[in-house]
């Protein structure tokens, strides 16, 4: 129980100290840490808990799509992404298809790894302008 608090406490103080991309990126990890226990629980046949990771990773994707700034050309392409994603998990949830929880799990792993490099992007020109 001791050990259960710490790691929830740490959690809290990544989230509370992290910037504003950081926190984008703890979204996009949760995001693969969630598809990937929903494809641990399918495997073991647990599909209430499938379910339950499946909606976790659809709630996030859904929250970063509504972040979207929509002033921005590849707001929009992102946001079909996105869609197109969160369809893929309802009808892997729905058919418990493990072929479509690969593809949505490929999909969350690039959209982190775009997200990592637009960042380190970002913040070289940032401290070139300095």
């Amino acid at each position: 129980m001791k050990q259960e608090n710490i790691l929830k406490e740490y959690a809290q103080n990544n989230i509370l100290q992290s910037t504003p991309e950081g926190l984008i990126l703890l979204l996009y990890n949760k995001c693969i840490s969630n598809i990937e226990m929903a494809k641990h629980c399918l495997t073991k046949k647990d599909l209430e808990k499938t379910n339950s990771y499946i909606q976790k990773a659809e709630d996030i994707l859904y929250y970063l799509r509504s972040s979207l700034d929509k002033g921005f050309a590849i707001s929009k392409q992102l946001d079909n992404l996105y869609e197109y994603v969160i369809n893929q998990l309802i009808l892997a949830n729905i058919k418990k298809d493990m072929e479509k929880l690969d593809t949505c799990l490929a999909f969350a792993i690039q959209f982190r790894d775009m997200w990592i490099e637009a960042t380190e992007i970002s913040r070289k020109q940032r401290s070139k302008a300095v």
